[in-house]
């Protein structure tokens, strides 16, 4: 007569469930047959358990946080494994254009990272309080081949990011006077500031430094500066009449600064500099005096004078010269009774040609007048 024994697995054991694939246990229990007159036997049975892989179980942190500015954010991964002393492997993956902002990386004990990229454009558009959700997926994998996965958030949040702004440079030139948008006749600059914001949809404002404070207005030491806090247009108009501005001779240069601000609309705000050079141009000398001259036939016959002029130019060098009616010039020139020259210094002298037949014939009291320019 044969009887059935039946043996049920504690499958919740750690025992059990510790055993690998490959793996297995043997317990034995002892069955004991005795008969209706007392008689027994004992007989071992021996019961084999084969280990099967059980897959790992991945507990992430699902949600990490980092503003733009910051460098790093970390989380660690916890793995559940009920087979004893398991190896697991880590590894990720990422949505495309997750790269624009950072860099993720795993180790090999599941410690994640995200490295912020705060160079990168993408991060630099992130305007105050905007952010952004890259999702990256963790998975564990054990010796076996079993896996699981998780995915983890990083939420990138953006902050106020200043202004970038160009030096500016213009020019003018003395007495270089033309027309205006507003009809006035002037020496003039105009332009544009360049200024961008890394923040999508920055509002910019421009202004000029006056006496410490902001403005759209600026003085300086040789002319005005206006500005348009909208557009950032700039106006430089010269004061041409400045004696600094006109002592420029036509090689001569001169500049000066002023100091633009460009603010967004949290206030973060950004300085450069806006140089102007004004150039010079050559001014014509005036002749403020040439005494005449007068001679007498027979006894006066030199007279000197000595020629006085100005010229606005500081560092011009001049020359002197006399020329005749046909335009012919040089040192000395030669007229209807005599002869007019110049030294380098501005001195002439007439010298009176007496043999000249017209001017022996010039009576006691009569007398003539020469002009010579």
């Amino acid at each position: 007569m044969l009887n059935r024994t039946t043996l049920t697995l504690n499958n919740g054991l750690d025992a059990v469930q510790g055993l690998h694939e490959g793996q297995q246990l043997t317990e034995t229990f002892y069955i004991t047959v005795t008969d209706k007159h007392g008689a027994s036997v004992v007989e071992p049975l021996d019961v084999t358990i084969k280990g099967t892989n059980d897959a790992p179980v991945l507990f992430v942190e699902s949600g990490l946080s980092i503003a733009e500015g910051e460098i790093a954010v970390s989380g660690q991964s916890q793995v559940h494994d009920k087979d004893a002393n398991e190896t697991h492997t880590f590894s990720h993956s990422g949505a495309q254009g997750n790269d624009d902002y950072g860099t993720f990386t795993i180790d090999a004990n599941g410690k994640y990272t995200f490295t912020l990229d705060n160079d990168s454009d993408a991060v630099k558009k992130l305007a105050l309080g905007q952010s952004v959700d890259l999702t990256y997926t963790v998975t564990v994998t054990d010796i076996d081949g079993l896996t699981d996965q998780r995915d983890v958030v990083i939420t990138i949040t953006g902050t106020n990011n200043a202004p970038e702004v160009k030096a500016t440079v213009a020019e003018v030139t003395e007495d270089d006077i033309r027309t205006g948008s507003n009809g006035s006749e002037m020496v003039f600059a105009s332009g544009h500031i360049e200024a961008t914001d890394p923040d999508a949809g920055a509002q910019l404002q421009y202004f000029v430094k006056s006496n410490g404070q902001t403005d759209q207005i600026a003085r300086g030491s040789y002319g005005t500066l206006t500005i348009s806090s909208v557009t950032g247009q700039y106006l430089y108009v010269l004061n041409n009449a400045d004696p600094a501005v006109q002592a420029l001779g036509r090689n001569d240069s001169m500049t000066e600064t002023f100091t633009v601000v460009v603010r967004d609309e949290h206030g973060k705000a950004t300085e450069t500099q806006l140089t102007v050079t004004i150039n010079g141009a050559n001014d014509a000398p005036v002749i403020t005096s040439a005494p005449g001259l007068t001679v007498t036939e027979d006894t006066v016959l030199t007279s000197s004078g000595k020629l006085i002029f100005t010229d606005v130019d500081a560092t011009d060098t001049h020359t002197f010269g006399v020329s005749t009616k046909d335009g012919q010039q040089g040192e000395s020139a030669a007229g209807k009774y005599g002869t007019l020259t110049i030294d380098s210094n501005g001195n002439y002298t007439y010298t009176l040609d007496n043999s000249n037949p017209d001017v022996q014939k010039l009576a006691q009291g009569e007398s003539t007048t020469m002009l010579s320019g």
